[in-house]
């Protein structure tokens, strides 16, 4: 089965110009003469430019199938130097004298647009700003949904930075080894690849995140642990290591013990892994997300586990950590090749502790290909 290579190289123009087209057809099939994006991800997806808006509005302006920007004059040389767009819209400052603030600025980007293509998230102050007839599409993740070839290499690449997390707290878990102490080790060691990999590499669209719920802890997937928690012999531990790397996310997330576990853990990873190997089975191009949903939970709740069930089986990969698809039993949508996507089925015991894998999957013509590479049985799990 084919693999994905990591890269580390920046995109090129005709990456960008690509996006923009096939963004654009879809605003022509809609009838808009024009389309409006703020949001971060989709002006990073569209430009690889980085900004931080705070009270200065951010646009970028999709119109006769060229892209250009709306922003501050704080902002233009950051503009010019780190993006590929050339046709900038500036104001001078907020708030502005009349005539010359960020709305001018955007009228003059829109030009003799009549109906305007806008994302769901658009603030409504702007919406109404725009004055023109404006309809709510979310084409630009639309597009993004679909991965090109140099978008999976990067998400191998930040698979491959997982893996190196992922690893370090493994290796540097013992007993009575703190949080703190495993926050550090994974968060450096995870640092130090990326500047060795990708000495430019832009800290405004990298984050990371290494750390183990320890114990009865795991069982709240979204609490936060203590600095001082240790690590005791025997409990399950959940290691969660969730990046992006220069602009591209992965994850990777690890049950492991430190000392044999008790016969009820084992019995709780097995069941585990046996919902995490269905879910596997279900992956492939036109696999319904809802579908594929249910019948891991249904495995799961045939096993007893109605009331241990916490969350989906699965959610999608890219510029975001979590975006679309959804493995959901909610979601309709079908998966498409070069989709990349979790796979994390969980069981929450409360004050015993939780049981969950994830990684980051490509779904290849033929079927799922995992990008992470952890170790996932038991044995090489009981540490």
């Amino acid at each position: 089965m084919k693999q994905i290579t990591p890269i580390t190289n920046r995109p090129s123009r005709q990456e960008y110009e690509t996006r923009v087209q096939r963004v654009w057809r879809k605003a022509v099939e809609r009838g808009f003469d024009a389309y409006v994006a703020m949001w971060l991800e989709n002006v990073y997806y569209l430009s690889g430019f980085v900004y931080t808006a705070q009270e200065r509005p951010f646009f970028l302006v999709l119109k006769d199938g060229q892209a250009s920007f709306v922003l501050p004059r704080l902002e233009v040389d950051h503009a010019k130097e780190h993006t590929w767009i050339t046709r900038i819209d500036s104001y001078r400052e907020y708030p502005a004298v009349a005539g010359k603030g960020w709305a001018d600025a955007l009228e003059r980007g829109l030009g003799s647009a009549k109906k305007i293509g806008i994302e769901s998230t658009l603030p409504s102050y702007v919406r109404e700003a725009i004055g023109r007839q404006t309809a709510i599409a979310d084409i630009i993740q639309e597009c993004r949904l679909v991965k090109s070839e140099w978008e999976l290499g990067r998400i191998a690449y930040a698979a491959e930075v997982a893996d190196t997390g992922t690893q370090t707290l493994l290796e540097n878990s013992a007993i009575g080894v703190t949080e703190l102490t495993l926050y550090s080790a994974g968060r450096n060691a995870m640092t130090y690849k990326i500047i060795q990999d990708m000495p430019q590499v832009n800290f405004q669209v990298t984050n990371i995140v290494a750390a183990v719920w320890i114990g009865r802890m795991s069982a709240m997937p979204h609490s936060t642990p203590s600095i001082n928690d240790t690590i005791q012999e025997g409990q399950p531990n959940v290691s969660l290591v969730s990046l992006q790397a220069d602009g591209y996310s992965a994850e990777c997330e690890r049950t492991y013990f430190v000392g044999a576990p008790d016969q009820m853990a084992r019995e709780l990873f097995e069941t585990m892994m046996e919902a995490r190997a269905i879910a596997f089975s279900l992956i492939k191009p036109g696999a319904v997300c809802g579908e594929i949903d249910r019948k891991v939970l249904d495995y799961l709740r045939a096993q007893g586990h109605a009331d241990h069930i916490l969350h989906r089986t699965g959610h999608g990969f890219g510029i975001g950590s979590h975006e679309a698809p959804w493995i959901a039993e909610g979601s309709e949508a079908e998966l498409q090749v070069n989709e990349v996507v979790s796979i994390e089925p969980g069981i929450y015991i409360p004050g015993y502790g939780g049981f969950r894998h994830s990684d980051t999957v490509w779904v290849s013509p033929s079927g799922p290909v995992c990008l992470t590479e952890s170790p996932v049985e038991l044995d090489e799990l009981v540490l």
